[in-house]
């Protein structure tokens, strides 16, 4: 059993990895140390450097998914979140917004050793055909405890909405919303191509 699910994060690690890298119509492989929100590529000028870059991504995603099981899928963190939401739902974008940015600083400053002596390419990621890929290779139980996550978001201000009449609630779920379309991409994959 154990070797099982050590095989399967072994697997989700390695279609995380795939999403960074990008073939051009020429062959040329590329890096995008941001993944979904890097703008910015690299030529990846040997197959070493892939190597190279391939392991240090699954260092990192190994880091960042202790970090996202331990916050993301502990009760004792949605719960003083939604009270957050009562109170303060500017508070909630703003925590939301800033964890995302300090994803994308992380892993910025995680390959800067890298990407400082590679190529910058100059064709943009399409963010559309990144959350696609990712949705064919992710695991379906990892896709849907994401997407529950940001359900039980927009349901609780929905509801805080029709119990205290405060539009801040309809903005809070409209936030969670949006940040649920990269799922919904994902999960159309998914399913359905």
């Amino acid at each position: 059993m154990w070797k099982k699910i050590t095989k399967t994060q072994s697997d989700l690690r390695r279609a995380q990895s795939d999403l960074h890298f990008q073939t051009l119509q020429d062959g040329t492989k590329t890096f995008y140390p941001q993944g979904s929100l890097g703008r910015q590529g690299y030529y990846v000028s040997s197959p070493e450097l892939e190597t190279r870059l391939r392991k240090r991504l699954h260092q990192y995603y190994r880091l960042w998914d202790r970090i996202h099981s331990t916050l993301c899928c502990s009760v004792g963190v949605l719960i003083p979140v939604m009270i957050l939401a009562v109170i303060n739902v500017w508070g909630v974008i703003l925590v939301a917004s800033l964890g995302q940015f300090l994803g994308w600083l992380h892993a910025r400053l995680y390959f800067a050793k890298y990407t400082k002596e590679m190529e910058p390419v100059h064709i943009a990621n399409s963010l559309v055909t990144h959350w696609s890929e990712w949705g064919k290779k992710v695991h379906p139980a990892r896709l849907f405890s994401y997407m529950l996550f940001l359900l039980i978001f927009i349901g609780g201000g929905l509801c805080l909405y029709i119990i205290t009449n405060e539009p801040k609630m309809l903005i809070c779920s409209a936030f969670f919303a949006l940040r649920l379309v990269p799922y919904g991409i994902a999960t159309y994959s998914k399913c359905f191509a």
